[in-house]
């Protein structure tokens, strides 16, 4: 049985992947029903080893020459434009939260309410 040939080229469609991937037609391999419901559908499998098997992708975004290999000409290689710098944002001054006037401390407890602290009211006991 003779290798699959590549009846086109598509971008990958992983992200940060900027390799072409090569297009391939599925084809009938037995009468069996089940295995020949991929028969005649498209995928795509980039040198990264990524596959794509999104009908549509490629049908929009490929470039589907079928049987007939085109011309040979000089291997077109996707442009790599070197990435942006990052964009600097100025640091915004952070306002300190202005304390409020604190309360006066209260005097600790003299030795006399310590003692009584603990004794329940006398409306409570009733």
């Amino acid at each position: 049985m003779t290798k699959n040939q590549p009846i086109g080229r598509v971008e990958c469609d992983r992200k940060n992947c900027t390799e072409m991937a090569d297009v391939f037609r599925f084809r009938p391999r037995s009468d069996d029903e089940k295995r020949k419901r991929f028969a005649g559908k498209w995928y795509a499998v980039c040198p990264k080893k990524h596959r794509c098997d999104d009908q549509d992708y490629i049908a929009e975004n490929g470039e589907i020459w079928g049987d007939e290999k085109p011309k040979e000409s000089a291997p077109v290689e996707p442009v790599k434009t070197p990435a942006a710098p990052a964009k600097t944002v100025p640091m915004k001054p952070q306002k300190t939260p202005v304390k409020p006037a604190s309360a006066p401390v209260p005097a600790p407890a003299t030795e006399a309410e310590k003692s009584e602290s603990w004794k329940l009211p006398e409306t409570l006991l009733g």
